[in-house]
């Protein structure tokens, strides 16, 4: 294996991890979310694909990161992942790397819907955030809000016969439902969404309610990026219409992104 470098997409549930050769030879994997609330950080959230190459072949290790926007914590994971002998490390925000990988060009606003949302809007040449404020405060049209919908829902006893059915092994015996259990309600019914589309339809109605109507004009162009905003993007392509907003790209997974700027 060829001298390279390595790139990581880490959002609120896992990791796309790649390693790019100069040769173009390309090691790709998964693991664990960096997310702060999983820290400390061990080198078990590292694949061992990744963690087996020698350092001195990782000329540099950009990673994006949920929960790192700020400062403090970027320089963090840094001292973190240097201390296993890697080299020219930078921590971004996956808000960036969201930016960066939708190449927004003209567009208004960019989207992230994923386990998280957060929406961001130009301004004075940089951009400003709007939501985000973590799955445990919301963060409508993710999907973890789907999850905590559900999770209301059932505690209400408003679902369905159907769907009390598909929700019967799951954990609803909490007080209150953190980022674990709406977290874990999300995933485990990602792919039941013709039952729940109603539930799907109300958590991203919230998001441009709440969100993307207040701070954007209308007939403004919004990019959407994440694996939930991709799944969602027949509905969400109906919301837009109906609130009068157009639709740029849907980017699901940054990582791919990253390859093609890389392979440049």
């Amino acid at each position: 294996m060829k001298a390279g470098q390595v790139i990581a997409d880490s959002g609120g549930t896992q990791t796309d991890w790649l390693y790019l050769a100069e040769d173009g030879e390309m090691i790709r994997t998964h693991g664990p979310s960096l997310h702060p609330r999983n820290w400390p950080i061990t080198e078990q959230v590292i694949p061992e694909e990744i963690l087996s190459l020698d350092p001195k072949l990782i000329l540099r290790a950009d990673l994006f990161v949920a929960g790192c926007y700020r400062s403090s914590r970027q320089e963090m994971l840094i001292e973190r992942f240097s201390s296993f002998g890697w080299e020219q490390v930078q921590v971004y925000s996956d808000i960036e790397g969201a930016i960066e990988a939708s190449s927004p060009g003209d567009a208004e606003a960019v989207c992230i819907l994923g386990t998280g949302s957060v929406l961001m809007v130009p301004f004075e040449n940089s951009w400003t955030l709007i939501g985000g404020e973590g799955a445990d405060d919301g963060d409508g049209g993710s999907g973890t809000n789907f999850g905590r919908l559900i999770w209301i829902a059932e505690k209400e006893g408003k679902l369905d016969q159907a769907q009390r059915k598909l929700v019967a092994n799951l954990d609803f015996n909490r007080e209150v439902c953190s980022f674990e259990v709406a977290n874990s309600i999300s995933l485990a019914l990602q792919e039941s969404f013709d039952l729940f589309q109603n539930f799907h339809r109300a958590n991203l109605i919230n998001l441009f309610e709440v969100s993307i109507i207040p701070n954007l004009e209308r007939n403004s162009v919004i990019h959407f990026v994440g694996g939930y905003a991709n799944a969602m993007e027949e509905i969400i392509r109906e919301i837009a219409a109906e609130f009068k907003f157009k639709l740029g790209s849907f980017t699901a997974r940054p990582i791919e992104a990253f390859i093609r700027m890389a392979q440049l």
